[in-house]
């Protein structure tokens, strides 16, 4: 039933990922879950980590542990900030399936944020080992236990920011490390309402559990790097479609490959949505459709999307027609 799903056994336990580029990326992060633990300058904090996660697995972690405890022991020079990160919090929205807890994310979300980085991990990844790793480190930097830099023996980059520019991906880093993931969601808000997306198509978006802040800012990017096709709306309606985490993958690589075609011919001059899936019209009429099938499952839902896709009268209209997969 399913497309190119990987099952990666590691001391860290048993990881399952749905697409090749997942995969990528999740051997990444089991490399550097092995490989900070004997860096030089880890210090002591890691590798007790690193000891637990190979003791105990990687069932259910929680967001955070002893919060209130956390909240003791937080200087009084940065209380006044955490404080407001809590009410901010309060009156945020209700996140995607990718974010821990409000009271985790108010507290030490931009230790954890700025952590991810120097690590080059995703701070919304989905496997539990990093992000047990993540708060647990977030949490003594934010207390002043833990203070190493850890950017100096990062490993190559595989988070996977989008299939865009270099320019582009250091802007897409920029914004989700940056940004708690409300202000992501106001930043991409307000680059998606410059381009004229109606208020209903970027509620969706935005509101859409399946699109890490990470999954919003690549293809926010991809729209920019996009301006001036006409009915661009095609491609935040077509991702707010994904349905689970490796649709959302789908949506970030349609959108990227679609923006760099764009960058590179400059001939995209109009996109349509059907069934999840974004059709792009170059001058002439002639009709590109993107279909990274090798990045999800193919079950129905993907047979029927593609069956859209092909009962498109505009697609049929169209003079010719290429399809990449």
């Amino acid at each position: 039933d399913y497309l190119m799903v990987f099952e990666i056994e590691s001391d860290y336990g048993l990881v399952t990922a749905h697409s090749r580029r997942l995969l990528r990326t999740r051997l990444h992060e089991i490399e550097v879950l092995a490989t900070k633990g004997r860096a030089a300058g880890a210090g002591e904090v890691f590798r007790g980590l690193e000891n637990s996660l190979r003791r105990t697995g990687t069932s259910a972690v929680s967001a955070i542990q002893d919060p209130f405890g956390a909240i003791k022991r937080t200087p009084q020079a940065a209380w006044n900030k955490t404080f407001g990160r809590v009410k901010g919090a309060l009156s945020g929205s209700g996140g995607s399936r990718y974010e821990g807890s409000w009271v985790a994310s108010a507290l030490y979300g931009e230790q954890k944020r700025q952590i991810a980085g120097e690590l080059e991990l995703d701070p919304y990844s989905t496997n539990p080992a990093v992000q047990q790793v993540l708060d647990q480190l977030a949490q003594a930097r934010a207390t002043g236990g833990w203070a190493v830099d850890l950017s100096s023996t990062a490993l190559p980059d595989a988070v996977g920011w989008g299939r865009t520019a270099v320019e582009a991906q250091a802007e897409v880093k920029s914004i989700v490390l940056s940004n708690a993931p409300d202000d992501v969601d106001r930043v991409n808000d307000g680059r998606l309402a410059a381009l004229g997306i109606s208020t209903y198509a970027r509620r969706r978006f935005a509101d859409c559990p399946w699109l890490s802040p990470t999954h919003k800012t690549v293809i926010t990017a991809a729209a920019t790097r996009l301006k001036g096709v006409d009915d661009l709306e095609a491609l935040v309606v077509a991702a707010a479609e994904a349905t689970d985490e490796a649709r959302a993958l789908v949506q970030t690589t349609q959108a990227g490959m679609l923006a760099a075609f764009h960058a590179k011919q400059g001939s995209l001059v109009r996109l349509d949505a059907a069934g999840g899936v974004v059709i792009a019209f170059a001058k002439g009429g002639h009709a590109l459709v993107v279909l990274p099938i090798d990045y999800g499952t193919f079950d129905t839902y993907t047979d029927g999307a593609i069956r859209g896709v092909l009962g498109s009268p505009a697609l049929a209209a169209a003079p010719s027609r290429t399809v990449y997969m």
